[in-house]
C-alpha cells in the first residue's frame, strides 16, 4: 500500500504525465501526510468577489501559519478544483504570489530554501513543481497550459523570467489560424543555474549543471554542463558546472560534479568518494585523479 504523501503525490500530478523523479528529488518523499486548507483561509486578494471551489493548500500539520506568512492568491477570474501541494516548507523570508484566472491549477513544492517568485497561471491545467534544495532568489513565471518542472538543487537569481507562454497568438496570414497554441513546457533539470535577469522562454530544455549568464534569453535547449550567454542564448562553454560557494566545493556538490563527468565521458563505474580538507572557515574538495577536459566553444 502507498504511504499517504505518495498517494497525494500522485494526486497531484494527476492529469499530468510526471518528470522522472530524479529530476526534482534528491531521496525519497518526506513522510508522514499532510493537511489541507480552503485557499479561502490564506492571504486571497479577490476584489471582484469571485467564486471559489474546491480550491486547497496542502501542507504538514502544524504549520498552516507558517505557509500563510509566505503565500498569497491573487484571484482574477472563478476558480475551482486548484490545489498546492507543500511536502516541505520553504524557508520564511520566502514570498510565494499565485495570480489565478482559470480553473484546475496546480504547484507542488518540495524545497525548504528560499523562494521569492510570482506565478501568473492563465486559463486551465497549468502545472509547476519546483523540486528539492532548489533556490529562488526572485522570479516571474508566466503559465498558460503550460508545464514548468524546476529541478532539485538549482539556484536562481533574481530577476529571472520563465515566459512558458508568447501570451498572444502568431496567425499565420495564408491559412489564417494562430499556430502558436497547445500545450507548453519548460524543464529545467537538476542543478541549474540561472544569472540576474536571465529568461527561459517556453518549449525549452536546459539539462543538469548548466549554467546560464545575467541577461540571457534562452529560446532554444541547452546541453548538459555547459554556460549559455546572449541574446538568444549560445553555448560559449562546454564541460562545466558550478558551486553554491565561490571557493569551496561541498561533499555532495562533488559526488553530484564527479558523477555529471562521468556520464559526459560515458564512464558506468562507481568513482572514489573524495577527500574533504580545511579551507578557511569553510570545506574545499581534493578532487580525484581523473582527466578534466575543458574547451570554449565559438
Amino acid at each position: 500500500m502507498d504511504k499517504p504523501n505518495e498517494v497525494l503525490f500522485k494526486y497531484a500530478f494527476r492529469g499530468h504525465r510526471a518528470p522522472d523523479r530524479s529530476t526534482f528529488l534528491l531521496g525519497d518523499l518526506p513522510s508522514g501526510n499532510l493537511k489541507r486548507l480552503d485557499i479561502t483561509s490564506f492571504n486571497v486578494v479577490n476584489p471582484s468577489d469571485h467564486t471559489l471551489e474546491k480550491c486547497f493548500v496542502w501542507f504538514p500539520p502544524g504549520l498552516s501559519r507558517r505557509v500563510k506568512s509566505m503565500v498569497k492568491f491573487e484571484v482574477l477570474k472563478p476558480l475551482q478544483n486548484c490545489n498546492f501541494f507543500f511536502f516541505r516548507i520553504p524557508d520564511r523570508r520566502s514570498k510565494i504570489t499565485f495570480s489565478l484566472r482559470g480553473d484546475n491549477q496546480t504547484a507542488v513544492f518540495l524545497s525548504e530554501r528560499k523562494i521569492i517568485i510570482t506565478v501568473k497561471m492563465v486559463e486551465k491545467s497549468n502545472h509547476l513543481t519546483v523540486g528539492e534544495d532548489a533556490y529562488i532568489g526572485g522570479a516571474t513565471l508566466v503559465m498558460q497550459d503550460t508545464t514548468i518542472t524546476v529541478g532539485a538543487g538549482g539556484l536562481w537569481s533574481d530577476g529571472v523570467l520563465l515566459q512558458g507562454t508568447d501570451s498572444h497568438g502568431v496567425v499565420d496570414l495564408d491559412t489564417m489560424e494562430v499556430i502558436n497554441g497547445g500545450p507548453k513546457y519548460i524543464n529545467l533539470k537538476r542543478r541549474v543555474w540561472l544569472g540576474r535577469h536571465s529568461s527561459v522562454l517556453k518549449n525549452v530544455t536546459i539539462e543538469e549543471g548548466s549554467v546560464v549568464a545575467s541577461g540571457a534569453v534562452v529560446v532554444k535547449n541547452v546541453p548538459k554542463a555547459c554556460a549559455v550567454a546572449g541574446v538568444p542564448a549560445k553555448v560559449i562553454k562546454e564541460r562545466i558546472s558550478w558551486s553554491r560557494r565561490q571557493k569551496s566545493i561541498s561533499e555532495t556538490e562533488m559526488e553530484d560534479l564527479i558523477r555529471l563527468r562521468n556520464e559526459l565521458d560515458g564512464v558506468a563505474q562507481f568513482c572514489p568518494k573524495p577527500t574533504l580538507v580545511a579551507y578557511e572557515e569553510s570545506t574545499e574538495v581534493v578532487i580525484p585523479e581523473l582527466p578534466i577536459v575543458s574547451r570554449t566553444v565559438k
